[in-house]
């Protein structure tokens, strides 16, 4: 609606574009037992709409974990986090990966229960 006596009504066309979410693998960090060696872990980051991806920073709930990141082909991201210690007092905590474009990805740590 308008003020305008000769067009009191204009239509206005809007175009939304809703960006795909970028595919994270895996969802979560499982620890299988709690024990004295380090371990390390692989976490792959796509984007299927073709958007390049780029890593910003990488915050680990310990700072003793280590982390690096490379390119994986044009459109993904290959993160590893190594220096895991297998404790309990990771459950809950996350992997928070920084993304240029603005998005954060988190990863949490769950325990599974020995078998």
């Amino acid at each position: 609606k308008t003020n305008n006596p000769a067009r009191p009504e204009v239509d206005i066309a809007v175009l939304v574009t809703v960006p795909a979410p970028i595919a994270v693998a895996p969802a979560k960090m499982i620890l299988t037992e709690e024990n004295s060696n380090a371990i390390a872990r692989t976490i792959i980051l796509k984007s299927p709409a073709g958007e390049k991806l780029a890593v910003d920073k990488i915050e680990t709930p310990d700072d003793s974990m280590t982390s690096k990141s490379e390119p994986m082909g044009d459109f993904g991201i290959r993160i590893s986090i190594g220096n895991i210690q297998t404790k309990p007092a990771l459950i809950g905590q996350v992997i928070k990966i920084h993304l240029s474009n603005g998005s954060v990805v988190q990863i949490p740590f769950e325990m599974k229960p020995k078998p």
